[in-house]
């Protein structure tokens, strides 16, 4: 190697540079000292003991609780307990349908809702969409304090400063009758709310009170004002119902009454029941927990759901010679064929629906137009179930526009 490092003149380090024998010694072995030689003090059962003491140790730790310092109230709300839970009935809207709840408060933080045992609907239960609503009042984008717009910006303003400009700016509006005030809110069958706009239209009668909501009851009401003249709203009672038909219709999932849907047609299973087990035939366009639970799921593109409806409701006229008005006859007539899919089941179906007259139901879904609406209603009607199995009650609000209209 010295011969090599003599030619070239290059080498890589010192020890090659020396050409000690030493270095020599070190190129002829495959590892360096000790690296294949057993530790003598350090066995592998030392070592496991050792890499469990620190992952215990490191569990406890993430166990506990962070340290947090406790402020009292500066003025505690009478009867309030620090660290006790307090429980107090509210109330939900869905869709302007209220629903009776149950909230508990720890330290003024909501933390649960729970159903209210006196609301007729939940009788104690609550649904995902109740318990989920909790964390609205955790949303980080929620509003926590108001807001004033200047130049085109926004501020953030103290409650306290609202009373002072809203006297001003009322003040001219109270002038002028209420011309160009506009209030935009959800549908509601808030009692309160009713009264507030009867006195509101009474000092300011040309304002103009709008309510909007994305997903909404319209079509219902458009459908009930189609087959009864006035927007009623309905209710179905599937305990009663030995077959039951949906149109698109979630009743167990985003239904506002979905708890009680679900209960009767539990209460319908029931092996030890008289009157045999209740059938539920679903036709929907998107998958959906009713149709989950369906004995017959008919998958069907939206447009085809009206088809399909009409399709049950003319076999009802002509295969069961049910009567019903002449004009009703010429429209079943002149409505399009349901001749896609699910127009082999429809026979199956009105049959079934024929065999139960008067405890059966037909339901449409918030997604279908108002036609599909009033063919549900046409479908109860001929079968008979206005009254056992269906009922309806007056729309908090008979002339709201929808709210397609209010926005427009």
């Amino acid at each position: 190697m010295s011969s090599m490092n003599e030619r070239s003149g290059y080498w890589r380090s010192l020890g090659e540079l020396a050409d000690t024998p030493e270095f020599r010694s070190a190129l002829s072995r495959e590892f360096a000292d000790g690296a294949v030689d057993a530790p003598g003090a350090f066995t592998r059962r030392r070592f496991l003991q050792l890499m469990s003491a620190s992952v215990a140790l490191a569990g406890f730790s993430g166990c506990r609780w962070p340290k947090e310092k406790i402020v009292p109230y500066a003025h505690r709300p009478e009867g309030r307990l620090p660290g006790e839970a307090l429980r107090f009935a509210t109330s939900s809207e869905l869709w302007g349908h209220a629903r009776g709840l149950v909230a508990t408060s720890y330290d003024g933080r909501p933390i649960k809702i729970d159903g209210n045992g006196q609301d007729p609907i939940g009788r104690g239960a609550s649904s995902a969409i109740d318990q989920a609503a909790v964390l609205d009042l955790y949303d980080p984008d929620r509003g926590r304090s108001a807001r004033r717009r200047e130049g085109g910006g926004h501020r953030n303003v103290e409650w306290s400063d609202f009373p002072a400009w809203a006297e001003g700016r009322f003040g001219e509006l109270r002038a002028r009758r209420g011309a160009g005030l506009y209030f935009l809110a959800g549908p509601t069958s808030s009692e309160a709310v009713r009264m507030l706009r009867r006195r509101l239209s009474v000092e300011m009668p040309e304002a103009v009170w709008l309510e909007y909501e994305p997903l909404s009851t319209d079509h219902a009401r458009e459908g009930a004002r189609i087959a009864f003249g006035r927007p009623l709203r309905a209710h179905v009672d599937l305990e009663a119902a030995r077959a039951i038909i949906s149109l698109d219709a979630d009743l167990f999932g985003d239904d506002p009454a979905a708890l009680l849907h679900a209960r009767g047609f539990a209460a319908g299973r029931a092996p030890e029941r008289e009157s045999g087990l209740n059938r539920l035939y679903v036709a929907e366009s998107v998958p959906s927990t009713t149709g989950s639970m369906a004995d017959h799921r008919i998958p069907l593109p939206p447009s085809a759901v009206g088809p399909f409806a009409l399709s049950v409701a003319r076999r009802l006229v002509d295969a069961h010679r049910i009567e019903a008005p002449a004009e009703i006859r010429r429209a079943l007539e002149a409505a399009p064929r349901a001749d896609g899919p699910g127009a082999d089941v429809a026979q199956a179906i009105a049959e079934d629906l024929a065999a139960n007259r008067g405890r059966s139901v037909a339901v449409a879904g918030y997604r279908q137009p108002p036609e599909v609406h009033a063919a549900a209603h046409l479908i109860n009607a001929l079968l008979g179930n206005l009254g056992p199995t269906v009922f309806f009650t007056a729309d908090p609000d008979e002339e709201r526009p929808s709210c397609f209209e209010a926005i427009r």
